[in-house]
């Protein structure tokens, strides 16, 4: 595979071995950090549990969802991302918006409607064959680069320009 012959081409071969291991102390961080961070969590919301059980806990559960294997969980994961995805970039994107200039709350509240409706229309259709939810979707502009709600979130973001109720970002 190309990402597989581009470092030992460039650094030689013991790019491989390097690289190997800077993925392996990466994933070990990340891990380490989601598992503190949410056993943190947890005990902070329901402090009848130790912290030391909730990440012997956390702890299991990441061997058990690592041994599905990396397949299964990008199966699993996708679709829930291609939800997730244009929702919090049309957030961003509010957000940004909303930093020059005053953006209607209801409208804004809308666009974030509009991502959500579209992305989660798109995941259901596509997860679940719904061949008519399928073409229409497929009719909106950049559906084909998978960016169906990309139109209708600018459309909202003009709209939020023009409803009432504006307000803008707190510094």
């Amino acid at each position: 595979m190309y990402y597989q012959k581009q470092p030992k081409a460039i650094f030689g071969p013991t790019a491989q071995i390097f690289l190997a291991g800077m993925v392996t102390v990466t994933c070990f961080t990340t891990t380490a950090g989601l598992i503190v961070s949410t056993s943190e969590f947890f005990h902070s919301t329901f402090p009848k549990v130790s912290y030391k059980v909730y990440a012997s806990v956390f702890t299991l559960i990441g061997f058990a969802i690592a041994n599905l294997g990396l397949n299964t969980i990008i199966a699993f994961s996708l679709p829930v991302l291609m939800i997730l995805y244009p929702i919090t970039i049309t957030i961003v994107l509010i957000v940004i918006v909303n930093k020059f200039v005053a953006l209607s709350k209801p409208g804004m509240q809308l666009t974030i409607f509009l991502a959500s409706l579209v992305s989660l229309a798109s995941v259901l259709a596509s997860t679940f064959k719904i061949s008519l939810v399928e073409k229409g979707i497929a009719l909106l502009p950049f559906a084909a680069q998978s960016l169906p709600w990309l139109v209708p979130v600018v459309i909202g973001i003009l709209l939020s320009l023009v409803l009432p109720n504006k307000q803008t970002a707190e510094e």
